[in-house]
């Protein structure tokens, strides 16, 4: 692998490891999950998670994730039409 294999300087070479990601929508507003004591209520996730590049999540939290972030794309979506 070269320097050039990543969009980044340093290229993965700056990286333990590399996970390749398919993207299937994008949301052009943020949701907003509210935090309680430092913990995100909904994911369980406490901002030293939010320090990382990636944190561990269970399927149930990345599911409930993805449920949201798809009915934000189908609310803007309703909104251009």
């Amino acid at each position: 692998m070269s320097k050039t294999d990543a969009p980044w300087a340093g290229g993965i070479h700056r990286f333990t490891a590399s996970i390749p990601m398919k993207v299937l929508l994008e949301v052009k507003n943020p949701i907003f999950l509210p935090f309680r004591n430092n913990i995100q209520t909904e994911t369980g996730l406490n901002t030293a998670n939010f320090q990382r590049g990636m944190s561990l999540m269970s399927d149930d939290v990345a599911t409930r994730l993805n449920g949201r972030l798809f009915e934000q794309y189908i609310l803007e979506e309703e909104d251009e039409v």
